[in-house]
């Protein structure tokens, strides 16, 4: 260990409010060797004030050292001021002056922070019976969480498990799981506490398990296994003592406005307030845009004392300077939204019944609502958590850690074409916001050639893990907008885009949705494919549909779990890994294996005469997702299943001997994405030289990427030098390419031979070169998709241009191959139908195999 070591983390504050004691948390990434235990830190500020900090490690390198730390600790800084702090370790434990405390009882948990207690119910969830302060008084009375059907019938919310997350002296999580009585519906509820506070934030949940019915491979909204709902709110009921003045401040910066104790003040958002409020983005399951006014309205018994655009209301109850405060963060991005106030109570209605229609939670789909309540506030104390402050390493750390080998440099690409604030104003295009929107990025480049006046929906879905490339670029960039992207886009894709069910077809549950299709309207599907009003793109695709696993993408996951320590994205990347694998494997059944085996033997009769390879795996994209994804799954979990499974995909997909000219991979349209695969055999290389595993796994890889890397020296081109065989010769081709040099730039790190390395470095800069000449003769290169691919692959640019010799590979790996990948013949069909089976005997039985034949005959 060398605890001289000291990481500089920068916080900003931008909106006009000073910071006293606001709680942040970052995720910090460490240098190999450099810290070994994961407590004793402090954080330093710049005038010299040495504080506390509470950390965690969440990954260690494989020397045992610390990889990435968790850091939770208190923030004091002036209004508009950027201020950089330091993170350090020293040799005794830091002294907290308080501490949380959390007492676990049958029917009551305590959690004591210092200067209250709060009472949690373990079997109603309310989500506080009490809450009292230092001295015992009530302030709270209780509380209440009220999810409204349809009429006056209220479903009673159960708790099914309290698991505490983390029981740090400074911050502690506690995470209730339930359902509601006499409905389908789950919820999830994380508390945040703090020490020496009364403030809580509050993560709430809403869940629908059910799979959606999607008939002929349709999911449109309306869907049988949609829920529909009135109201989703909490209730919270003051102490008599609180009962006195409410306070509105509706939009940060505004002055705040008092109300006398008598008729409720209600803050309500409709829509979210921009030119295109009324967007079709907005339609309902009957096609209708159901919003009446644009905006927000503040209204006092009824009465309209304000009407404005967005609001994001920091609101307080209470007596002489003491009271109870919340704030909500997303209150009119998420819309819509409303907080209901008298001098009694609180109700923050997340989803209210104000809004002039039901909600829809659609199957598999959940939505998660942010809100902070301070339960002993001054007026203006909780106005931070209206807008919580920036927080990220400095770039420096990222650089010097070594856990990304592939961030942007100073020169980099993706600023010749767009900034974070430019994807930013994509959202007011299509009105981008409202809770089942917000944090989407525009698929703006489906809409090219829309012509008409109302707005083109497209979604985007995250293709080409466009979140791990916005987070990577916020780590090197200095600028805390990529950040924000970064953060909303995960909650979205977390939320939206995955399909969260155990109920429907084994090769859709837990994974991630398509984008809208390519050049037609989103229709009714919203972020999901297909829809009844895309006719054409139905019968094209035959009534396809659903999650595939050419679309899966984890990478994103992995550093939002390890920057913010939340466990839903650490278990995303655990779902996406094992449904990735049934769907690119297929579903393990006897009867899903026979099918397997029929379409084989067809295949086999089709290309009679014709000499074709015969890969367990296909050589696309599909498979390389497969890899990465296994590699996050390992990452977060630490899991060697997971590089087996690799290994075992690896070795039934490419071989080093390969007659590649069997491939077929210049057949562009249809080949393209096996760049893809070689990418994530580089990213498998790269981890196995980390762990210090040189095997056979290891060398199979390393001399298959070698033998492709050779085969494209000679045959890979330019893509739009050959626009004749494209269906759309456009921009994205040209990002593609960039694809192209960062597979020949690893085939040269993994190289032992000198004339061999230098003929990949030069034809990789080939690549790059060309491929960033033809992005700027394309104004269409600033749109979503070959943003997207640039920000995934741009990187390399810098690294070939700094003209640094690469070291040649000299490692001692095993010799041992793998068997090659087998022709196309009856007799190798016929011996993978008896391997499948081997394989499925073991994990199918006969409620698997019933439901794997219901699905088949209900579509």
């Amino acid at each position: 260990m060398n605890s001289a070591y000291t990481v500089a983390i920068v916080v900003r504050e931008n909106t006009g409010i000073e910071r006293c004691g606001e709680p942040v948390r970052i995720g910090v990434p460490v240098p190999k060797g450099w810290w070994t235990k994961d407590s004793s830190f402090v954080i330093s500020h710049p005038d010299g004030d040495v504080h506390p900090c509470q950390t965690q490690c969440l990954k260690r390198w494989p020397d045992g050292s610390i990889k990435w730390l968790l850091v939770d600790y208190q923030v004091q800084v002036p209004a508009l001021s950027t201020t950089t702090w330091t993170l350090s370790q020293q040799d005794k434990q830091a002294d907290w002056q308080q501490q949380i405390l959390i007492e676990e009882g049958a029917d009551e948990w305590r959690v004591d922070t210092g200067a209250g207690c709060f009472y949690i119910d373990t079997h109603v969830f309310k989500p506080f019976k009490q809450v009292e302060s230092l001295s015992g008084d009530k302030v709270l009375d209780s509380s209440r969480c009220n999810l409204k059907l349809d009429g006056d019938n209220l479903l009673k919310p159960m708790v099914d498990k309290l698991i505490i997350e983390d029981s740090g002296p400074y911050h502690a999580v506690i995470c209730l799981h339930g359902h509601f009585v006499d409905s389908v519906l789950h919820f999830k509820c994380r508390l945040h506490f703090y020490a020496g506070t009364m403030t809580v934030k509050a993560a709430m949940q809403l869940h629908n398990p059910q799979a959606a019915a999607h008939p002929h491979g349709l999911w449109d909204l309306g869907d049988q296994g949609s829920i529909l709902f009135q109201s989703l709110s909490f209730r919270f009921d003051l102490s008599s003592d609180l009962q006195k003045t409410i306070v509105c401040r509706p939009e940060i910066g505004q002055e705040a406005l008092e109300f006398s104790a008598g008729d409720p003040v209600t803050i309500y958002q409709e829509s979210s307030g921009g030119q295109e409020w009324q967007s079709p983005n907005h339609r309902n399951s009957t096609g209708q845009v159901p919003l009446t006014f644009k905006g927000y309205r503040l209204t006092d018994g009824g009465k309209t004392v304000l009407q404005g655009e967005r609001a994001i209301p920091h609101v307080w109850v209470g007596k002489e300077v003491k009271g109870v405060a919340v704030a909500s963060p997303l209150f009119w991005q998420e819309f819509p939204k409303q907080i209901i106030l008298t001098d009694a109570c609180i109700e923050v209605s997340l989803f209210p019944e104000s809004f002039p229609d039901v909600f829809e939670l659609q199957g598999g789909e959940q939505k998660t609502h942010l809100f902070f309540a301070d339960f002993s506030a001054e007026r203006d104390s909780l106005t931070w958590a209206s807008a919580p402050l920036d927080v990220l390493p400095a770039p420096e750390a990222f650089h010097a850690s070594g856990v990304f080998a592939d961030l942007p440099g100073d020169n980099d690409l993706v600023d010749q074409f767009v900034s974070a604030g430019d994807f930013i104003a994509k959202r007011e295009l299509i009105d981008e916001y409202g809770w089942r929107n917000f944090g989407e990025i525009y698929a703006d480049h489906e809409a090219v050639e829309h012509k008409g006046s109302a707005p083109f929906i497209s979604h985007y879905n995250n293709q080409y893990d466009l979140l791990a490339g916005v987070y990577k670029k916020a780590f090197t960039a200095a600028d805390f907008s990529w950040l924000k992207l970064a953060h909303e886009l995960a909650a979205h894709v977390r939320d939206i885009d995955m399909y969260h069910t155990d109920q429907d077809r084994e090769e859709y549950n837990h994974g991630l949705f398509w984008h809208t299709d390519h050049y037609v309207n989103a229709g009714l599907a919203g972020h999901r494919s297909y829809s009844r009003e895309q006719k054409a793109t139905y019968e094209l695709h035959c009534g396809g549909g659903g999650p595939g696993s050419e679309h899966c993408y984890s990478s994103g996951f992995v550093v939002h779990y390890f920057q913010t320590g939340n466990f839903d994205f650490k278990e995303a990347v655990l779902q996406l890994a094992q449904w990735e694998l049934v769907s690119l494997s297929g579903p393990q059944t006897i009867l899903a294996a026979t099918k397997r085996f029929v379409d084989n033997v067809r295949l086999w009769r089709s290309n009679s005469g014709v000499t074709k390879l015969f890969p367990l795996y296909p050589f696309t994209r599909g498979t390389g997702n497969a890899i990465t994804t296994c590699l996050d799954a390992f990452d977060v979990s630490g899991d060697e299943t997971w590089l087996v499974q690799i290994e075992a995909i690896l070795q039934r997909t490419l071989h080093p001997e390969d007659d590649i000219t069997l491939r077929d991979l210049l057949n562009v349209e249809i080949g393209w994405s096996y760049t893809v695969l070689l990418n994530a055999v580089a990213k498998y290389l790269d981890k196995k030289l980390e762990l210090e595993q040189l095997d056979d796994g290891f060398n199979h890889a390393r001399l298959s990427l070698l033998h492709y890397a050779n085969w494209m020296l000679e045959n890979e081109y330019p893509y739009l030098n050959k626009p004749e065989i494209l269906e759309y010769p456009n921009e994205t081709w040209a990002a593609q390419d960039l694809r192209k040099s960062v597979i020949l730039y690893h085939a040269a790190r993994y190289s032992s031979d000198e004339n061999q390395q230098d003929l990949f470095v030069q034809k990789a800069s080939f690549f790059y070169d060309y491929a960033e000449q033809e992005l700027k003769r394309h104004k269409t290169s600033r749109l979503t998709r070959p943003i997207a691919l640039i920000l995934q692959n741009g990187w390399v640019g810098e690294r070939l241009r700094q003209g640094d010799k690469i070291p040649l590979f000299s490692h001692k790996s095993s010799e041992n191959l793998a068997t090659k990948i087998p022709g196309l013949s009856l007799k190798s069909v016929i011996e993978r139908y008896f391997w499948e089976f081997g394989r499925v005997i073991v994990q199918t039985n006969p409620k698997r195999e019933v439901a794997w034949l219901k699905a088949r005959l209900s579509s």
